[in-house]
C-alpha cells in the first residue's frame, strides 16, 4: 500500500551542489527508497478507496513521472558541468552502505566486484561555479598518478573499538550478527570483522568475512588490512595498491601493502604519519617497527626515525620489535652503543633474536671485524629457522664470516653443502668465494682453492671485476692459460681487457695481446702494447710506446737491450750517452795502443810516450767504469747492430 511505503524512513538526502546566484531552486525529491527498485516517492496520497487497480496504476504513473523528472534534473546538471560520474566500482567504494542487503530481501545482495587499481579511473566535471566557490566533491582525493583514493572511513580503526573490554566488545558484536529470519546482518558482519581488526586479530577478521559473507563493498579492504596485521604484505597488485600518494589514511595502508616505498612513486609522508599517529597504541606498536624498517631499508632515515618517535612517545615498554628498530636506527646513526644493543637482543629469548644477530654480524663484517664464534653462531641460528628469509640470511652471513676469517676451505665446503641441500644454490656464492681468495688468500692457499673450485667458478659466470682479480693473480703466479678461462674476448671494462692482454703475452701470443688492446687508451695499455711490439721484433715501435706511456726508463732499457745505439745517444744518463757517442770512434783504441809506426809517436821522447800511454789508460779506466755502472743497472745488451 502506498501509505505504508510513505511511512518508510527516508535515506539521507545527498548534499546539494552549489548553485549560481539567481538560479531557480528546484530541489530533487526525497525518496523513501531506491527509485530503481520500484518503490514510490514518500508523501504520495493513497488511491481512492475501493479502487485497488486504479491505485496501482496511479502509483506506477507517479513513479514514472518522478523518474522522468529526476533524469531531467540530471541532464540539466550535466549540461551545466555540475555532474560528477564515477565508475560503478568506485561508487561502491565511496558509498559502502548503498548496496547493503535489506531485511525484506529474500537473500543477501550479490557481493560487489572487487576494487582493483585498474578500475580506479574516474571522470569528473568541474564548472566555473565549482572554481569560484571552491566546492570540493566528497571523495575526490586522487593520487599524483590519477588513482582515486579510498575514503578515510575504510580505515577508521580508532572508532571501531567501542566501549568496554575486548571480551565485552566481542560478545556485543557477535550477539548482533544474526538478524531477522536468522540471517546474518551484513552490516553486523562487517562491524565484527572491523572490531577484530581493532584488536589486531587479522586471521579472525578474515574468517568472519569468509564464514558469514557480506555485501559491503569495504569487505575486500577489511581482508587486505587483516593480512597486513598478520604480517602478510600483499604486494602489487591489490586493493590498496598505488594509494601511497593519497592525502588520507589510505596512504598508510598502501605503503604497508607495498612493503615500503615503491620506486618511481612519491609517498605522502605527512598523511602516512598522521594516519599512523591516529592508530591505537597497540596497533602502532604492532605495525610501526615493520613500517619504519621499510623506510630505513629504502634510505629514508628521517621518516624511519619519526615513526620510531611516534611509538616511543607513549609510556611503557614497546616490545622487542621496537627495541630492534631502535638499535638499527642507532646503528645507522653511527652510535657506538648500537652493536652492544644488537648483541644483547640476539642473546635474549625472543623471536627477534635471529634478526638481531643477523644485523649485528652484518655490521661487524662491514666494519672488517669477525666476532668470536661468529660463523658458528650464525650457522646455528640459521639452521633452527632454515627455509625462512632470516634463516637464509644467517646462512649467507655465516659463509661471509668464514671467508672474512680466512677459512677458505671451510667456506668452499659450506657452499657445496648449501647447494646439496637445495637451499641456496646461488652462483653469487661462488663469486663471493672467488673474490675472497683473490684478495685475501696466500699464494699457496690461493692456488689450492682456485684449482679445487675451478669447475664451479667457471660455471658461475663471475662478475667481470671478480674474474679480473682472479685472472691477474693466476697470471702473476705463472698460470696465464688458467687465467684466460675467466676472461672474455668481449671484455667490457678496461681492467678486464688489460688482464687479458697480459695473460696473452705470458702465453706467447703477442699479436693477440696487441689486438685485445685495440679499444684501450692510457699509460697501462701503451706499456702492454710496447711489450707486445718487443716480442714481435719491433723495438723502435716499442720505445715510442714507452715514451707515449710516460716511461722513459723502460724506453731506454728497451733501446739498450735491443742495441739501438742511435737512440741511446740522446740518453739523459751521461755514461750511456758517452758510450753511445764513442762506440764507433777509434780514439779509444788509439789511446790504449799507440801505433809505433805513427810518425808523431816516433818523434816523441820516451817521457812523452809514457804520458800518452798513461792518458790512454786513464780514458779506458773511465770508460770501463761507465760500462760497469751501465751493466749493473741495465744488464748486457741483447744484441749489437
Amino acid at each position: 500500500p502506498a501509505a505504508e511505503v510513505a511511512a518508510a524512513p527516508a535515506e539521507p538526502a545527498s548534499p546539494a551542489l552549489p548553485r549560481p546566484a539567481g538560479a531557480p531552486s528546484r530541489p530533487l525529491p526525497v525518496w523513501a527508497g531506491d527509485w530503481r527498485t520500484g518503490l514510490s516517492p514518500a508523501g504520495l496520497a493513497p488511491a481512492a478507496p475501493g479502487d485497488p487497480i486504479g491505485a496501482v496504476i496511479a502509483e506506477r504513473n507517479r513513479v514514472g513521472d518522478q523518474e522522468t523528472r529526476l533524469l531531467e534534473e540530471l541532464a540539466r546538471a550535466a549540461a551545466q558541468g555540475l555532474l560528477e560520474a564515477d565508475l560503478p566500482a568506485l561508487d561502491r567504494a565511496r558509498n559502502p552502505l548503498q548496496n547493503a542487503a535489506r531485511p525484506e530481501d529474500a537473500a543477501p545482495a550479490p557481493a560487489p566486484a572487487p576494487i582493483r587499481p585498474d578500475n580506479h579511473l574516474r571522470m569528473q566535471a568541474e564548472s566555473s561555479i565549482d572554481r569560484e566557490t571552491g566546492y570540493l566533491r566528497p571523495g575526490s582525493s586522487v593520487t599524483p598518478e590519477g588513482l582515486v583514493c579510498l575514503a578515510d572511513s575504510y580505515f577508521d580503526l580508532a572508532s571501531w573499538g567501542g566501549e568496554g573490554s575486548p571480551s565485552e566488545g566481542l560478545a556485543r558484536n557477535r550477539g548482533a550478527l544474526v538478524g531477522e529470519f536468522d540471517r546474518p546482518d551484513p552490516a553486523a558482519v562487517l562491524k565484527l570483522a572491523r572490531y577484530y581488526l581493532y584488536l589486531g586479530f587479522g586471521a579472525e577478521a578474515k574468517a568472519t568475512i569468509a564464514a558469514f559473507g557480506t555485501a559491503q563493498p569495504s569487505a575486500e579492504v577489511v581482508q587486505a588490512m587483516a593480512s597486513l596485521l598478520d604480517g602478510e604484505a600483499e604486494g602489487l597488485p591489490g586493493v590498496l595498491a598505488g594509494q601511497s600518494g593519497c592525502s588520507g589514511r589510505a596512504a598508510l595502508w598502501s605503503i604497508l601493502a607495498e612493503s615500503g616505498p615503491v620506486s618511481g612513486t612519491q609517498p605522502n609522508n605527512p598523511a602516512i604519519l598522521a594516519a599512523f599517529s591516529a592508530l591505537p597504541l597497540h596497533l602502532r606498536r604492532s605495525l610501526g617497527p615493520a613500517l619504519a624498517e621499510r623506510y630505513l631499508a629504502a634510505g629514508d632515515h628521517s621518516m624511519a626515525t619519526t615513526l620510531r618517535d611516534a611509538i616511543a612517545r607513549a609510556p611503557g615498554a614497546h616490545g622487542a620489535a621496537f627495541d630492534l628498530l631502535d638499535a638499527r636506527i642507532s646503528l645507522a646513526d653511527g652510535e657506538a652503543s648500537a652493536p652492544a644493543q644488537l648483541e644483547a637482543l640476539a642473546g635474549a629469548e625472543d623471536a627477534v633474536a635471529p634478526e638481531a644477530y643477523a644485523t649485528f654480524l652484518a655490521a661487524e663484517l662491514d666494519a672488517g671485524r669477525v666476532p668470536e664464534n661468529g660463523p658458528e653462531t650464525a650457522a646455528g641460528l640459521g639452521f633452527e629457522i632454515a627455509g625462512t628469509e632470516v634463516g637464509d640470511r644467517l646462512a649467507l652471513l655465516a659463509l661471509r664470516a668464514l671467508l672474512a676469517k680466512g677459512d677458505f676451505e671451510a667456506g668452499r665446503q659450506e657452499i657445496l653443502r648449501l647447494e646439496a641441500d637445495g637451499r641456496l644454490a646461488d652462483p653469487a656464492l661462488w663469486a663471493d668465494f672467488a673474490g675472497a681468495i683473490a684478495q685475501g688468500a696466500g699464494n699457496v692457499e690461493f692456488l689450492r682453492q682456485a684449482f679445487a673450485a675451478r669447475d664451479a667458478l667457471a660455471r658461475a659466470a663471475l662478475p667481470e671485476t671478480t674474474a679480473t682479480a682472479l685472472a691477474l693473480r693466476l697470471t702473476g703466479l705463472g698460470f696465464p692459460e688458467e687465467a684466460l678461462r675467466y676472461l672474455s674476448e668481449s671484455a667490457a671494462s678496461e681492467a678486464a681487457a688489460l688482464a687479458r692482454a697480459e695473460a696473452l703475452l705470458a702465453t706467447g701470443a703477442p699479436a693477440a695481446a696487441f689486438g685485445a688492446l685495440v679499444d684501450q687508451t692510457g699509460a697501462a695499455a701503451e706499456r702492454l702494447r710496447a711489450q707486445a711490439l718487443v716480442a714481435l721484433g719491433d723495438p723502435r715501435g716499442a720505445i715510442e710506446r714507452f715514451d707515449a706511456a710516460g716511461d722513459p726508463a723502460l724506453a731506454e732499457r728497451t733501446a739498450w737491450n735491443s742495441g739501438t745505439w742511435d737512440l741511446l745517444a740522446e740518453s739523459a744518463d751521461q755514461a750511456v750517452r758517452r758510450l753511445a757517442l764513442e762506440r764507433d770512434a777509434a780514439d779509444i783504441t788509439e789511446a790504449a795502443v799507440p801505433e809505433a809506426a805513427d810518425a808523431e809517436s816516433a818523434q816523441l821522447s820516451p817521457a812523452g810516450r809514457v804520458d800518452r800511454a798513461r792518458a790512454a789508460l786513464d780514458a779506458v779506466r773511465a770508460r770501463r767504469g761507465d760500462v760497469e755502472s751501465i751493466l749493473a743497472s741495465k744488464g748486457s745488451p741483447a744484441s749489437s747492430p
